[in-house]
């Protein structure tokens, strides 16, 4: 929930100005990846968000930067070490992301 609070306020028909679309704001070809035809469809959506969440958790080893791995990508977090990216956008959205999850730890 927490991420979809923050990528698309629960949204299912979101569309952000570069793309990402649906409740979870996949990419198209994220989206395809992850094996969903249809990102306004929600059960695709969050199926393949959650896949591609869980890869990341996987690749990174840890939520934060899983989350700067969904935000900028594997390559950014790569850059620059493993660590979460410089960017002011993602940094924000970490921590935006992690401040939902304790509110719903509550």
């Amino acid at each position: 929930m927490a991420v979809i609070d923050v990528e698309s306020g629960g949204n299912p028909f979101a569309v952000s100005p570069k793309g990402a679309m649906g409740l979870m704001q996949l990419m198209p070809p994220t989206g395809r990846q992850q094996g969903a035809d249809d990102l306004f469809d929600p059960a695709q959506n969050l199926l393949a968000g959650a896949r591609l969440l869980d890869a990341l958790l996987a690749t990174f080893g840890d939520v934060s930067l899983a989350l700067a791995a969904y935000n900028a990508g594997e390559g950014a977090v790569r850059k620059f070490g493993g660590g979460i990216p410089p960017y002011a956008e993602t940094r924000r959205y970490v921590e935006r992301v992690m401040g939902r999850v304790g509110f719903y730890q509550r």
